[in-house]
């Protein structure tokens, strides 16, 4: 199995033909919206900026490994805010490198009970190459082999919506919803002028959320993300029990079964870190023991005194 996984992808690569590439998942996506979604940038409150890596299916030849890196601030002269994000992509010997810039306009809907609805865009670039160290081809003289080559850069476009409350009197936020489309254009990567290239999928992702507080400092949040790539759908679905400064969740992967949990601890007022494993329930349970997250989350506390950011659940203190 783990000898035929690269040979596999590249045989659908190299045959000439157009292949859907698609975008890695996050499991963690409630704490790092911006990856997907342009329309939170500055919902916070706060400047931020969010790490995460993910290393999928551990145990498998050429296994997924992907590297995410967001900033993003809200800027009170452009009534909304604005981003920078990055992710590095790796499988097999395709690795394929992101990056947007990216501005969303903030709606206040009900400033009494702070409502609002954010609408953000996202112009960035795609370049993806071939590591031919990598290769394990079965006919090493094919002349398509010897011309590839080539590190394709192309346009990217994405867009998305988020509609949420803010905290009020030092509570994180009610509720979240949002919508977001990557890969609008559907850009084409050519490795080679010879074959007609690799398409990136438009993604689609709609995300919910909704906290319900059983204490003064605990909350249980529910979530929601799906998913769809083409004929390609997930659908995660999550509980997190905020316990500060701990948050405990569980969560299912619905269309591939995975059973998904994590932790997260704040070591201060300003930085928050979490862990997540998805166990793998599908067939692919007897090649691999799983796959792994990290993510490492710093909001600037010198905002705080003005814009007291919802850490979603995370942080209650008052740092005025």
């Amino acid at each position: 199995m783990t000898r035929k996984f690269l040979p596999a992808i590249l045989l659908v690569l190299l045959a000439g033909k157009s292949l859907a590439q698609q975008d890695p998942q996050m499991t963690m996506y409630m704490f790092n919206h911006q990856i997907f979604n342009p329309g939170v940038n500055g919902y916070l409150g706060a400047t931020n900026v969010t790490g995460a890596f993910r290393s999928q299916w551990v145990g498998i030849d050429g296994q997924p490994n992907t590297f995410t890196l967001a900033l993003n601030t809200p800027v009170s002269l452009l009534r909304g805010g604005v981003g920078l994000a990055f992710l590095y992509d790796a499988i097999g010997p395709i690795n394929t490198i992101k990056f947007n810039g990216s501005y969303a306009f903030k709606l206040e809907l009900n400033k009494d009970k702070g409502t609002a609805l954010q609408i953000g865009v996202a112009p960035g670039l795609i370049n993806s190459s071939i590591n031919r160290d990598m290769l394990r081809p079965a006919d090493p003289s094919d002349p398509k082999l010897q011309t590839l080559g080539a590190s394709p850069t192309v346009f990217n476009l994405g867009a998305g919506v988020f509609f949420y409350r803010q905290r009020q009197n030092n509570v994180p936020e009610k509720f979240f919803i949002g919508a977001s489309v990557d890969n609008i254009t559907e850009p084409v990567l050519k490795y080679d002028q010879a074959l007609e290239g690799t398409n990136y999928t438009r993604t689609i992702y709609g995300t919910a959320g909704y906290r319900f507080d059983l204490k003064e400092n605990i909350h249980l949040v529910p979530s929601a993300m799906f998913r769809m790539a083409g004929p390609f759908n997930t659908l995660d679905v999550n509980a997190n029990l905020h316990v500060r400064p701990m948050v405990f969740g569980l969560g299912y992967r619905v269309f591939t079964g995975d059973i998904l949990a994590m932790v997260g601890f704040n070591p201060s007022q300003s930085l928050f870190m979490a862990y997540s494993y998805d166990y793998t329930t599908n067939n692919l349970r007897s090649f691999t023991s799983g796959s792994h997250e990290l993510l490492l989350s710093y909001t600037f506390p010198k905002v705080f005194r003005f814009y007291p950011p919802d850490l979603d659940g995370r942080d209650y203190e008052d740092f005025r």
